[in-house]
Formats: C-alpha cells, sequence, structure tokens
C-alpha cells in the first residue's frame, strides 16, 4: 500500500535550519537548503520541527523524536490503526495529534499519554459528504486532509461531485466551512485524480487552497465568518501551496506559469483585516519563475522573510519575500 501523504517542509525555530519530507525520506537542511543529514526512511506520513527545537517524524509503525542536531530522543512504536495502514496522515505543530485517512474512514488520534487514543471519526453522512462512488477503497487518491497546527481542525478536500472541501472542529465535531465547484471534465481528461491540498496560518484563523485542476479556485478563506460565499482567485493547477505563520503571505506553485504570469511561483499579499468577506483580500501578487525544476511543497520561515521550495529530486531553493 502506498502512502499518499503530500511533501512537508517545516523551519526549525529561529529559522536555523529545515526539515523535509519527500518519497519516503525525511532530510535535515541548512538555512539555504543544503542537506546536512538524513533522519529516516521508512513509510513516512508526516514531519514537524516542534517549538521546543525537536523533529518529530511519524510513520506506519508509530513517531520517531530527534533534536535539532539530528540525534534519536525516543521512538514510540503503536498501532496506528487496527486494520490497515492509512493512506495519508497529517500532524499538528507539535506532534501530539494527528489525522489519517484510513481503508474505510477518516479520524484524528490524540498521542498524549501511555497509549494513542482516537478522538474523533467522521461520519460522512452526518455532513452530507459523497467520498466517492463506491467509498474510500476507489476515491482516497482524491481526498485530501490537514491538521491545523494547534491540532484543532482538520480540513478535508473530496471529490462531492466536483471539488468540495469542508473544515471541521475535531473536539466538537462542528464544522466551520465548506464550499464546492464543478469541474470541466474535458479540461481535467476525466475525473480529478490529485487530492487538494490545504495550508492554516499557525493560530487556525485562516486556509489556503489549492487545487491541481485547471480554472480558478479558492484562495485563502477566513475560517471564523459565517459568509458562505467563496470567491474564486487564485488559478487551478497548483500542487504545493504554504501560508506564512501570521496569514498574511500565501504561495502556491505550478508546473508552468498561470495565463498571465511570468513564473511557477506565486505568492500573495494579504489583507491583514480579521474581518470581511469569507475569502481574504489580496493586496499584491508577485510571480517568481524558481530555479528548481519542479516544486513540490512550499513552507514560508516562521519570521515569513523567506520561502523554503522543494524539488521532487530533494534539492531546496530559498526565495526571499520582500
Amino acid at each position: 500500500m502506498a502512502i499518499r501523504s503530500p511533501p512537508r517542509l517545516d523551519w526549525a525555530p529561529g529559522d536555523s535550519a529545515i526539515v523535509s519530507y519527500r518519497n519516503r525520506l525525511v532530510q535535515m537542511h541548512a538555512p539555504d537548503g543544503r542537506t546536512t543529514r538524513e533522519l529516516a526512511s521508512e513509510r513516512i506520513y508526516d514531519v514537524r520541527w516542534r517549538d521546543d527545537g525537536q523533529i518529530v517524524v511519524l510513520d506506519d509503525r508509530g513517531s520517531v523524536t530527534f533534536d535539532r542536531t539530528g540525534a534519536l530522543v525516543q521512538q514510540t512504536h503503536f498501532r496506528i490503526d487496527v486494520g490497515r495502514a492509512p493512506h495519508a496522515a497529517s500532524m499538528s505543530a507539535n506532534g501530539d495529534r494527528y489525522v489519517a485517512l484510513g481503508e474505510a474512514e477518516l479520524f484524528a488520534v490524540h498521542l498524549e499519554g501511555e497509549e494513542p487514543q482516537r478522538i474523533w471519526t467522521l461520519h460522512a453522512q452526518s455532513y452530507g459528504m459523497s467520498l466517492g462512488e463506491r467509498g474510500y477503497r476507489t476515491s482516497s487518491t482524491r481526498v485530501g486532509i490537514e491538521m491545523s497546527p494547534d491540532g484543532r481542525l482538520v480540513a478535508i478536500g473530496y471529490p462531492g461531485g466536483g471539488r468540495s472541501w469542508i473544515v471541521i472542529e475535531v473536539d466538537t465535531d462542528r464544522f466551520l466551512q465548506r464550499s464546492t465547484i464543478r469541474l470541466d471534465a474535458a479540461k481535467i481528461g476525466g475525473k480529478a485524480n490529485s487530492p487538494q491540498l490545504f495550508a492554516f496560518d499557525f493560530a487556525g484563523t485562516r486556509l489556503a487552497h489549492a487545487v491541481p485542476d485547471p480554472g480558478m479556485c479558492w484562495g485563502v478563506t477566513r475560517l471564523e465568518v459565517e459568509d458562505r460565499e467563496f470567491a474564486r482567485v487564485v488559478p487551478g493547477g497548483a500542487h504545493a501551496v504554504a501560508l506564512d505563520r501570521g496569514g498574511l503571505l500565501a504561495a502556491y506553485a505550478y508546473a508552468k506559469p498561470p495565463e498571465g504570469a511570468r513564473g511557477r511561483l506565486r505568492i500573495d499579499y494579504l489583507s491583514p483585516a480579521p474581518e470581511g468577506s469569507a475569502t481574504v483580500e489580496m493586496i499584491d501578487t508577485l510571480s517568481i519563475e524558481p530555479d528548481l525544476p519542479d516544486v513540490i511543497a512550499l513552507a514560508f520561515s516562521r519570521d515569513s522573510r523567506q520561502l523554503a521550495c522543494l524539488a521532487s529530486t530533494g534539492a531546496i531553493e530559498i526565495v526571499p519575500t520582500p
């Protein structure tokens, strides 16, 4: 069973280093992107560089913790699910929670304490959600998940007759926002087979959306706004997305420049206003052509002054964000 968690980049406290995950491999990097050490090469789901300086890796056997130098601190074995290993998982920023997409369900787990504890299970029918014509077994490649840094929220992208998404609060099992767009099957060559991607700000108040299909899609939404009207302000076709900690910068990576853009990397400067419509207003947009052959993951530094871009080759390019 292939693990389909998207690649990940995460900056160390003080922006002193970077950790990356791609294709079963977790590596440490210098702040300029140079690879310094390999940490793990297993069936990896996610990696996070915690505020206390430790790195947590989630794999199909449990979790592994390293210190800031890459030395092993702790290894915890547990069954991530009672059945088969999940297809994908996403951790909170400090690694104490994760959400996982299993063979037949979607659920969240709390890792603190003597043993992992399931704290939430998605009951799709109660939300009127359709996760595929015949369930997860045929649509898991089209379901995307992301947990907010504080572990409070889960964003789920699912087919739903086109492209649909919903944000659910784990502890209360209530949804904050949701939306759907219909896709032109002729333009995408049939069904959408790649999952939607998400990025939260650190407080869990804003959410960036990336859709790999053509056409316009959602940009960044205010999660605490009741308005259900979402503007489509960002070109589709993005294969990676990032939102800085304050929710003021959003980045999208494309296989080729969107129409009218100069480069494959788009950076949006967003309104700081906490109130307004559900869609956060863009103040300005910057288009950049990176030197990398492709970009599969993005991450803003903690001070928002740099954007790390990860290629499928493992190379990292650091882009300043003026």
